[in-house]
């Protein structure tokens, strides 16, 4: 079950036309979430990340993002924090990021995610 992004820090856009008249984009920020561990098995979500502008056709999106902040309540035992990938779509014409993340250990949370991406279409 896929989870929203509970809050966002710093989010940064730079927008630029190309000479062949599309929009481009780059976008940047960090995305806080709640997700916890539950043993020494990762426990597999997906944080969902609504960036930038509307638009009014999406080409292509360059997405990546990584971990900001992880905390561990106590002692790491098989203690894991992993964003294994990031996919994009459009969400009521705007950028969702999907960023798979994991994490492994009882009391381990990961707290927030960096993202960025590079936008090319119609605004």
């Amino acid at each position: 079950m896929a989870r929203w992004a509970t809050f966002y820090d710093s989010p940064h856009e730079l927008r630029t036309r190309t000479p062949d008249n599309h929009d481009l984009v780059f976008l940047s920020g960090t995305a806080g979430v709640d997700f916890q561990g539950t043993g020494g098995d990762w426990v597999r979500d997906d944080l969902l990340v609504l960036i930038g502008p509307r638009w009014a056709r999406v080409d292509n999106v360059a997405p990546a993002a990584s971990l900001a902040a992880i905390y561990n309540n106590s002692y790491a035992v098989n203690g894991g924090w992993a964003t294994d990938n990031c996919r994009w779509s459009v969400y009521n014409g705007q950028i969702l990021l999907w960023v798979a993340m994991a994490v492994s250990d009882a009391d381990g949370q990961l707290l927030r995610v960096s993202y960025t991406a590079t936008a090319i279409g119609q605004l």
